[in-house]
């Protein structure tokens, strides 16, 4: 019975989700108008009814995306990694599609927001994505390697990405006049090959629900180093097929993904851990050669 009700919640949950981030500029009912407010308030009501009996028939939402070795921010409902200052940064990124309960997703998109100060003149963020696979990581299989994202367009302050139509990614308190993105195609996702989960709150472990994992090798380069307290948030978005027309649909604000530079985290270099693994491993070593000189000392024990 639940498998059965997973399209239907998960479908319903969406399209209030959309409704509800249109009207209220991402649930900040302080923005909606006194007439509207009434509506505002009921469709607020129904999404965390309908998500809350969708959750407990299906875990994953339409998309959403991941970083390897995040955080998750309560206060942000966000997956943020936080690394130091760098003229460039590298990490993991997933992009999940529930496509075994939405069907196939077209067209889907991968947008990174920052500040505008970072586009200055020739000056800008550089993004890199190279296809990559779960590698298995948390029983994540992933038997199918995504094609190469490409560069699909930019906007300035002020502004959000197109999903389809007439419809805009909401901006949801990310979006705004201090703020530029760079988007990147990332194909249809029309596979079930891997088993997904719900990513919030914390690591999940696979579940039955299958769909597309794609993972890239993220990169992002800047002419000099990147200025404490920057952000790059990253969203998806894309297109599924409606009774009469294409329907656009994005992942939820609390299962996008967001990259903070933070001066306090203090980065440990690939030498130095070898380092201290091989004084680990000759500090065992010589415990090991100790012990062996000890017990060959003890009457009767070794040669004569």
């Amino acid at each position: 019975m639940a498998k059965e009700l997973r399209p239907w919640f998960a479908v319903l949950r969406e399209r209030l989700l959309r409704k509800s981030c249109k009207l209220t500029g991402n649930f900040n009912l302080a923005s909606v108008p006194r007439a509207q407010l009434p509506r505002a308030l009921l469709l607020v009501a129904l999404f965390a009814l309908v998500s809350s009996a969708w959750g407990r028939v299906s875990a994953a939402p339409i998309l959403q995306l991941y970083i390897e070795g995040v955080n998750f921010r309560p206060d942000d409902r966000t997956w943020v990694l936080e690394l130091p200052p760098s003229p460039a940064i590298e990490f993991r990124l997933w992009a999940v599609g529930a496509t075994d309960n939405f069907g196939s997703i077209f067209n889907v998109r991968l947008s990174a927001a920052y500040p505008s100060s970072l586009r200055s003149g020739s000056n800008d963020l550089a993004f890199l994505l190279t296809p990559a696979t779960t590698g298995g990581l948390g029983g994540f299989t992933d038997p199918s390697t995504p094609s190469v994202p490409v560069f699909s367009g930019s906007g300035g302050p002020g502004t959000t990405p197109l999903i389809f139509g007439s419809t805009y990614l909401p901006s949801h308190g990310v979006f705004g006049p201090d703020t530029v993105w760079q988007e990147f195609s990332l194909g249809d996702f029309t596979l079930r090959d891997s088993p997904i989960a719900n990513f919030e709150n914390s690591f999940p472990a696979p579940t039955a629900e299958l769909g597309q994992i794609n993972v890239y090798r993220v990169r992002v380069s800047y002419p000099s180093l990147l200025p404490e307290g920057t952000t790059i948030h990253f969203d998806v978005y894309g297109v599924v097929e409606g009774r009469r027309e294409p329907r656009p649909v994005f992942g939820p604000p609390s299962h996008d993904a967001e990259i903070r530079i933070d001066p306090a985290v203090i980065p440990v270099p690939p030498t130095v851990l070898l380092a201290v693994s091989m004084g680990v491993s000759w500090g065992l070593a010589r415990a090991l050669i100790a012990l062996r000189s000890r017990r060959k000392k003890r009457p009767g024990g070794g040669a004569q």
